[in-house]
């Protein structure tokens, strides 16, 4: 499981990152943690934050949310993110939503597309939906962007749709626990109508693949 504490996000990333570093070294096997920065902290704070958790290696990615921290993606702290995500090759997964004036799709696809080297995940699919065919487009366009499904808000379908028009290879699961239960996610890949390798590959072994966890099953 992956994950980034609330503290992280706001209102203090680094009590919640040193948070994060607690859980990961009690469960090391089990829960993997984010790196979250703050965008309005000094340039060297946040710097101090990249350096000890993703140039070490103790994190296996950065989180950003520039929604709650009311900054948008493009930000000099945030870019500074998506440059250590690159060198270090850690994914980095990017809270974005339809019609976000901090972090829309588009938004984010251009820092995607400026830094190729950084796997970037669009986190709920941009709570696509009626705009799936834009962040799958997107996702066309920019081989380094990933779809994540966390949220309550896709249509009908959407699973059928992301693997049919886009791939399921750049689809991942997301739970957005503890703000949402998890089993009605997990029973929307479950049940939907995609081959069994597709759910494989949504549930699993995408993020085996992106994370370098090891090998995907067979």
């Amino acid at each position: 499981l992956m994950f980034a504490p609330h503290l992280a996000i706001c209102p203090d990333p680094e009590e919640g990152n040193r948070l994060a570093a607690e859980i990961h070294e009690a469960h090391p096997d089990r829960l993997l943690p984010y790196c979250t920065i703050g965008p309005r902290r000094p340039e060297r704070a946040v710097r101090a934050q990249l350096e000890e958790y993703i140039a070490s290696g103790r994190f296996v990615g950065i989180k950003l949310h520039p929604s709650l921290q009311r900054t948008v993606v493009s930000d000099p702290a945030y870019e500074m993110a998506f440059q250590y995500a690159e060198a270090h090759a850690v994914p980095i997964l990017v809270h974005t939503w339809e019609g976000d004036g901090f972090a829309s799709p588009d938004m984010v696809a251009d820092m995607a597309a400026k830094h190729p080297g950084a796997e970037t995940i669009l986190a709920h699919s941009a709570g696509a939906h009626t705009g799936m065919a834009r962040v799958i487009a997107l996702a066309h366009k920019h081989a380094n962007l990933w779809l994540e499904i966390s949220g309550s808000t896709q249509p009908w379908g959407a699973m059928e749709r992301l693997c049919e028009e886009l791939g399921a290879e750049r689809v991942l699961f997301g739970s957005d626990l503890p703000f949402l239960d998890p089993r009605p996610k997990l029973g929307a890949v479950v049940f939907a109508g995609v081959s069994d390798g597709a759910k494989r590959a949504i549930l699993r072994d995408n993020a085996v693949d992106l994370f370098g966890f090891g090998e995907a099953s067979a």
